[in-house]
């Protein structure tokens, strides 16, 4: 696991810490209060730090450059999954064979996609895999976005961008934000748009 603050952040607390031991030291406090106090002041510093870092609603921005990432997100998923289906591509059998599952598990699936999809035609006939599963829910809209969107357990998205839309190999077209907030964001933005 990552140390969850930078060096350099360290460094700024401990320079804090040194800041208030010269201004002790230059209005003659005694030298084991002032190294006691300054130390104290540094560890808190740091420590604050390190908790913000580690708490649930950080940002974390990953990448998922093959797609391989999602397939863990569902397999940990327990409390839900919401999607979006905007685009044309048709999802691969593992995919739709592992949301399968997990709806059939218990765990709540929620697909949005916009209100004129042809569902009945060849392209989306695999959606008709999930009709009647128990915990899936079809959700039309009357928008549609440029990308698609997944929602693990309402703390965790994904977004896919198409291919074209890329502009950075850092982030491929696939990026994953770990946070709490940004994911009850995505899944408001959603449900204003449904019918």
């Amino acid at each position: 696991m990552e140390f969850p603050i930078k060096f350099r952040s360290i460094l700024s607390h401990i320079g804090i810490g040194g800041l208030l031991l010269g201004i002790l030291t230059n209005i003659k406090v005694d030298p084991y209060i002032s190294y006691g106090l300054s130390a104290f002041l540094a560890l808190t510093l740091i420590i604050i730090d390190a908790l913000n870092a580690l708490s649930e609603n950080r940002i974390v921005i990953g990448v998922d450059s093959n797609g391989s990432r999602s397939y863990d997100l569902i397999n940990n998923s327990k409390d839900g999954i919401i999607v979006t289906h905007f685009g044309n591509d048709i999802p691969t059998e593992s995919y739709i064979s592992l949301l399968i599952e997990k709806c059939e598990s218990g765990v709540p699936l929620t697909r949005f996609i916009n209100e004129d999809t042809p569902v009945d035609s060849d392209a989306y006939s695999w959606m008709n895999k999930f009709n009647g599963l128990p915990n899936y829910y079809l959700v039309k809209v009357k928008y549609k976005m440029p990308m698609d969107i997944m929602i693990f357990d309402r703390k965790i998205v994904k977004v896919s961008f198409p291919n074209s839309a890329s502009v950075s190999s850092r982030f491929s077209d696939r990026c994953i934000i770990y946070n709490k907030d940004v994911a009850t964001m995505f899944q408001k933005a959603l449900d204003a748009g449904a019918r």
